[in-house]
């Protein structure tokens, strides 16, 4: 007679051919924590309480953005340093890729320029790990008076941000220390009488609804 095959067989099966396809397709990605530093470039200093956005945007062929694969902010403490404690694995059925670029990190801090860090300029996909490039990295801001140096580099901050630029993804309301820095750059522009022309920093109830 012969012996049935042990259920440990079929599971083995499956999970091989869960691999396989996701070889292929990648649907499960293995994220790492993310950190760093952020300081004054002038003087070298820790700055305490910068909003640290990091996101790994999930991107069509045409390379625009069609969702994230994850999005998470944190703040820096007083040492200037920030750690995000992404963990995996992280599931993604739809369409869309990961360049290796990602993840993108952004600073931005009360009195200074915002900035925009990517790994690397290696644009092609990323393979089930995602990992961060940019660890233990230090960031360095330079300190800023309101201005139209200012208001074009908040401007572009926007811009390249298209979770806020576009009012399309209810994940901006995630970022709420990042979100509140876009505020406050705001006020500070408006003191000057500048920054009527900038990009909208929320959505309308309108766009929000979808």
């Amino acid at each position: 007679m012969r012996k049935s095959v042990k259920p440990t067989l079929y599971v083995a099966a499956v999970l091989t051919a869960l691999m396989a396809a996701n070889f292929v397709h990648p649907v499960v990605w293995v994220l790492t924590p993310v950190y760093g530093q952020v300081v004054d470039r002038i003087t070298g200093s820790p700055i305490a309480k910068a909003a640290v956005a990091v996101s790994w945007s999930l991107q069509s062929w045409e390379g625009s953005v069609v969702g994230y694969l994850h999005l998470g902010e944190t703040t820096t403490d007083e040492q200037g340093e920030f750690r995000l404690a992404v963990w995996g694995p992280r599931f993604h059925f739809s369409q869309g890729r990961v360049l290796r670029t990602q993840p993108e990190i952004r600073v931005i801090a009360d009195g200074y320029l915002p900035i925009e860090a990517r790994s690397s300029n290696d644009m092609t996909s990323a393979f089930i790990y995602a990992g961060a490039k940019q660890n233990g990295q230090v960031f360095e801001l330079d300190p800023v008076e309101p201005g139209e140096v200012y208001e074009r580099a908040v401007a572009n901050f926007i811009n390249y941000f298209p979770l806020v630029r576009e009012n399309r993804h209810r994940e901006w309301s995630r970022l709420s220390q990042t979100m509140e820095r876009i505020g406050h750059a705001r006020a500070r522009l408006a003191q000057m009488g500048l920054g009527a022309g900038l990009p909208a920093g929320a959505p309308s109830m309108r766009d929000d609804c979808i």
